[in-house]
């Protein structure tokens, strides 16, 4: 019995698992293992919570014989391993017939009513599902997770505008076709939209493709605002077309039954035991074509155009297929988001700017900064009078239709406050207070709103100077030099030296910082050197240099243990120590290893020469890219044939 999957020895697997690698279980065999998996359930009729077990059952590899490999299971394995397996798999939608239905007080599912619909169902999502897909028994769609392949780019047309439907379209075209294995899917008869996919071939943080998304679309904003694909920042990217993968939507899988990829031509359904159904070996030769050819953009723009349901909306089918899918993938109302680490910028973005990023009308804003007048001290009469100076101070007047009526926004102020002030200052709101006046911050005082670099001002560099050996300089001429100033520039001396002295600064800046160092700090920490370190992107693989050459480590981890499970929580900065060859040097403190457990954190202190194993980059953790999957596993092995008979 096993319930900790990193113990489970590697001749273990499940039958999912096994098949994954090419072998099934032999007939008859019971299960050697079984790996125990608790979960918490609710009823919620009673408010009762039970703790339930579930039975995962492992077999030896003794118990499994070999499977020949084939263009078609390999592909198949390929598309699962790519599309489905870096997703959330213990949840999927499905394309699905049904409604449910009331019989007085009685609620029940009708399968076989009329109506198709998008379901949400909370089960694993195994090689068979996908399997199932590709084959056309059933349409399936995944949750996003940590990483993906691919990016897709949902842009629907629902009679929501056909001019900015086809702009959209067009400048899509412009920007992706003929690059990142730029594809598309889309129904072959009244669509309503098309699913332009973007395969990278390495699998990598979602996060990180969806910034970099956010990038080119948002410079496609500037050159023709109306397009309007974008909103929020690069560091809060949204958007106002489907991005997926999502983490709370489900995105149709490529090659769904009823639909049509456009690769280098419209990819031809072919004929298996006597059904159509998708080619899947084609679609994923395709993928892994370094030679690929591309169906010229003009002809994706006219295949996708002659397929559009462009019908009026009141001459369409009266009962329209209604999504029903749980409240992962229904429009959510508009809600005010969290605040949690951001209430400074929300209120000085809104009073500054009229961003209504974080506050979704006018009142929430007013709330917010009274609580935080409140905090400060001010009197209830003092703090509704600056609120109201905010309030005519508003550089955007299309915040709220209110503020053509101001004694009622007074009034409303004025209410506001009255409940406030009858209310002690919550701890939270301590603690924020206790923040910003060490910073210098008061959210009544508009002078104080200029804070930005001062939280990296207070860190004394007081540790000797340091000196890199003739080795060390080498290495930084090398790799890090072109990142910092470019390719060209690398080969001037007085470039390497500047960078050479930024690095032994900043080794020395992390020796004397007790606290975590963001990633977005690093401009302002090496300010006063003549490098480019803006991009974030750089600054992440300045980081993983140094992490990589052992010359820092991730010296505390933050985990949250119950958010997280004992991982490491993805929104809080590191805190980072010297490595190894510069702990004389720099007269560095060994830290022992030592775990500190308070109200809201738990803090992992890594022993001292741990470096920290996902800062790594994937080649070096020995993940396989799709390319080389294929090379290992079909490419050179088994040239492009025709398996299967073509449907003309």
């Amino acid at each position: 019995m096993h319930d900790d999957w990193r113990i489970v020895p590697k001749e273990y697997a499940t039958r999912n698992r096994w098949t994954l690698q090419f072998r099934k279980v032999k007939p008859k065999q019971s299960p050697a293992a079984q790996f125990r998996i608790v979960q918490t359930r609710k009823l919620e009729t009673v408010d009762h919570e039970f703790d339930s077990e579930k039975y995962i059952s492992l077999y030896h590899v003794s118990q499994t014989s070999p499977v020949k490999k084939t263009p078609l299971n390999v592909s198949r394995h390929l598309f699962y391993r790519c599309f489905v397996e870096p997703a959330d798999r213990n949840k999927l939608i499905k394309w699905t017939q049904g409604a449910w239905e009331h019989d007085g007080d009685d609620k029940y599912w009708d399968a076989e009513a009329d109506n198709w619909s998008w379901r949400h169902f909370k089960e694993s999502f195994g090689l068979q599902n996908s399997i199932d897909h590709i084959w056309g028994k059933e349409i399936y769609g995944i949750f996003g997770a940590k990483s993906s392949y691919c990016l897709i780019i949902d842009l629907d047309y629902h009679n929501k505008g056909l001019v900015l439907f086809l702009n959209r379209l067009s400048a899509l075209l412009e920007l992706f076709h003929g690059q990142h294995r730029c594809h598309y899917q889309v129904s072959e008869n009244n669509a309503g939209g098309v699913h332009l996919i973007l395969f990278f071939g390495n699998n990598s943080s979602l996060e990180s493709r969806r910034r970099w998304l956010w990038r080119q679309l948002a410079g496609a904003d500037r050159k023709d605002p109306e397009l309007n694909f974008t909103k929020g920042s690069e560091y809060d990217p949204k958007f106002n077309v489907e991005v997926y993968p999502d983490t709370q939507r489900g995105v149709r899988l490529p090659l769904a039954r009823g639909r049509t990829m456009l690769l280098d031509r419209p990819l031809d359904l072919i004929t298996s035991r006597g059904k159509e159904t998708q080619d899947v070996v084609g679609y994923i030769q395709w993928l892994g074509d370094s030679n690929r050819q591309y169906l010229p953009k003009d002809d994706v723009y006219q295949y996708v155009v002659e397929r559009l349901d462009v019908r009026p909306a009141e001459i369409k089918e009266q009962k329209q297929q209604k999504t029903v899918v749980q409240k992962a993938t229904k429009p959510q109302k508009q809600e005010k988001r969290s605040l949690k680490g951001k209430t400074r910028g929300a209120i000085v973005g809104f009073w500054k700017d009229g961003n209504l990023e974080y506050f979704i009308h006018l009142n929430s804003a007013i709330n917010t900064t009274l609580h935080a007048m409140r905090a400060e001290g001010l009197s209830e009469e003092d703090a509704v009078d600056v609120v109201m100076s905010y309030v005519e101070g508003l550089p955007d007047k299309t915040v709220s239709s209110r503020l053509d009526d101001l004694p009622e926004v007074r009034r409303v102020a004025e209410r506001t406050a009255n409940k406030i002030w009858d209310s002690p200052v919550s701890g939270k709101w301590q603690k924020s207070q206790e923040r910003w006046n060490n910073i210098g911050f008061r959210v009544s005082d508009k002078t104080t709103w200029v804070v930005t670099s001062k939280k990296h001002e207070d860190v004394v560099v007081d540790c000797p100077q340091l000196e890199f050996s003739e080795e060390e300089k080498s290495q930084l001429i090398r790799e890090m030099t072109p990142l910092l100033v470019g390719s060209k520039q690398a080969q001037k001396q007085e470039k390497q030296d500047e960078v050479i002295r930024a690095v032994a600064y900043f080794l020395r800046y992390v020796r004397c910082c007790p606290r975590e160092i963001p990633v977005s700090a690093l401009p302002h920490v090496l300010c006063d050197y003549d490098i480019k370190i803006k991009s974030h992107d750089k600054q992440t693989q300045f980081l993983r240099l140094l992490t990589e050459w052992d010359w820092i480590y991730v010296r505390i981890e933050y985990c949250h243990p119950e958010k997280h499970r004992t991982k490491t929580g993805s929104n809080r900065a590191r805190a980072y120590g010297v490595g190894k060859a510069f702990t004389e040097r720099l007269q560095a403190v060994v830290v022992e290893t030592e775990t500190v457990i308070t109200n809201n954190t738990t803090k992992y202190k890594s022993d001292l020469y741990t470096v920290s194993y996902f800062l790594r980059r994937p080649e070096r953790l020995n993940i396989s890219s799709f390319d080389d999957q294929l090379n290992n596993q079909f490419l050179t092995t088994n040239p492009r044939v025709t398996h299967r008979e073509s449907v003309t």
